[in-house]
């Protein structure tokens, strides 16, 4: 397990809360292959409840960060959103 740490200070934090801490974080290896997708899209994942073959539909898309994902995954994917900034996830 690797914690992170700047220095050899521990600011008055135990062990085992550092080792909770570093625990959540993403790893490399799942960072490599999710990417920076939300954590709500990692649990319906996980659940199996968005499964190979699905359409899918991101309302409020925003950059579109989870459409990528899903785009290369090979999802039929749509995004949409009412920010003027966010037009570039309907496509």
């Amino acid at each position: 397990m690797r914690v992170a740490a700047t220095n050899n200070t521990s600011y008055g934090l135990s062990q085992d809360f550092r080792t909770r801490i570093a625990v959540a974080q993403p790893s490399e290896d799942l960072r490599r292959e999710f990417g920076d997708i939300d954590i709500y899209l990692f649990d319906q994942l996980h659940r199996g409840r968005i499964a190979e073959g699905m359409k899918v539909l991101d309302a409020g898309c925003g950059a579109g960060r989870n459409l990528v994902y899903l785009q290369r995954r090979g999802f039929d994917v749509w995004g949409t959103d009412g920010d003027e900034h966010a037009k570039n996830c309907e496509r």
